[in-house]
């Protein structure tokens, strides 16, 4: 089953407006059918929301809530991710299999030894990169929530987020 993630000002009442790539996705690629039934995300409340496709426009697809169930897969924890930025793409699958175990958020960090030296606009680039790269993953997981990707810090920085972090993380 087809699993996205919506915004919650897509939904009005019982139906759900799919706007975007995904609309290429649901008609040409998974070649979904009215009354077919697809698994929403929305805003990452902890729940899955099934939707029934109504009918489709030239840049919608139409969805009708036919019922919501509770996911229990929330881990007792939040898990954050400070990495340092390897060389080449091998950021890609970090992110990507850090989100598929259940990472919370993902930091790259910049580092004296690090051979990867980003400009400011490159991190942008890149974070958004990673972020549809980490989107992507929790799609494949059946995720119920999107995992935060933020832009590479330097390692001054990191350390300040690790003490911030900590007290957001654990409720202080």
């Amino acid at each position: 089953m087809l699993h996205l993630f919506a915004d919650p000002s897509d939904v009005q009442d019982e139906l759900l407006t799919i706007t975007g790539p995904e609309v290429n996705h649901i008609r040409n690629v998974m070649r979904l059918k009215p009354g077919e039934e697809i698994s929403v995300s929305i805003g990452g409340d902890g729940k899955e929301y099934r939707y029934g496709i109504e009918s489709y426009t030239e840049d919608s697809v139409l969805c009708r809530l036919r019922f919501v169930k509770d996911k229990e897969v929330e881990l007792p924890v939040k898990v954050l991710l400070f990495q340092g930025l390897p060389k080449a793409d091998k950021m890609d699958l970090i992110v990507q299999k850090a989100v598929e175990l259940g990472v919370a958020r993902i930091v790259p960090v910049i580092s004296d030894r690090c051979i990867v030296r980003l400009a400011p606009g490159e991190r942008t680039a890149k974070a958004e990169r990673w972020r549809r790269i980490a989107e992507d993953a929790a799609r494949q997981s059946d995720a119920v929530w999107l995992p935060e990707v933020l832009e590479a810090v330097d390692f001054p920085v990191a350390l300040d987020l690790v003490k911030t972090c900590g007290r957001v993380f654990a409720g202080a």
